[in-house]
């Protein structure tokens, strides 16, 4: 029984791991971890998010990665207005103005932060892998389709507050624009 106990601790210490339908059983890491109101999330490829295989066409491809990053951020409440940095690894350079037009079609004015850099290889013969750092949710102005603005703390208060407006829906608080991003976010990078 203690043992029992011991191990619950630990695992709810450690994060709720969030997108684990985007990867095939037994794959040793999880798509993102959600550590109090902070998500860390590993950098994914394009492959299809119930199939697990990368398409033929590079374009869809990129948009399956951001799709699945996309995925990720909804299972941890979050959307692509959340994310601060994004890190993009290419296997060949040529590509960046074309994931540059898909990549457009995802984040709205001013986009985050972003690194691209051209790599060797990726595993299982992907040609783009994404990676992006949403902000800590703590000190975010909100504002609900309730039309109520709030400065809280974390998801729970969140929570709480769609609670007080009879608003059932959790991402009807968003983060208000761009300026209010959040703090400078903890940074996390998986390479696989």
């Amino acid at each position: 029984m203690l043992c029992m106990l011991l191990f619950s601790a630990v695992t709810e210490s450690a994060g709720i791991p969030v997108g684990t339908e985007l990867v095939a059983v037994g794959t040793p890491y999880s798509p993102g971890m959600l550590s109090g109101d902070t998500l860390y999330v590993t950098a994914l490829q394009g492959t299809g998010a119930t199939t697990h295989v990368l398409p033929d066409d590079f374009s869809q491809e990129a948009r399956n990665c951001l799709e699945n990053l996309g995925r990720v951020l909804n299972d941890a409440h979050m959307n692509y207005s959340d994310v601060v940095s994004v890190q993009i690894y290419l296997d060949d350079m040529s590509q960046f103005k074309e994931v540059n037009a898909i990549y457009g079609k995802y984040f709205e004015s001013p986009p985050p932060a972003r690194t691209t850099v051209q790599v060797a290889k990726l595993s299982l013969g992907a040609h783009i892998e994404i990676s992006e750092s949403p902000a800590d949710e703590g000190d975010t102005e909100l504002g609900g389709k309730c039309g109520k603005r709030s400065r809280v703390q974390s998801i729970a208060e969140r929570e709480k507050l769609c609670q007080t407006c009879a608003v059932d829906d959790v991402d009807s608080h968003r983060p208000l624009g761009g300026a209010n991003r959040g703090k400078q976010p903890d940074v996390v990078f998986r390479l696989i």
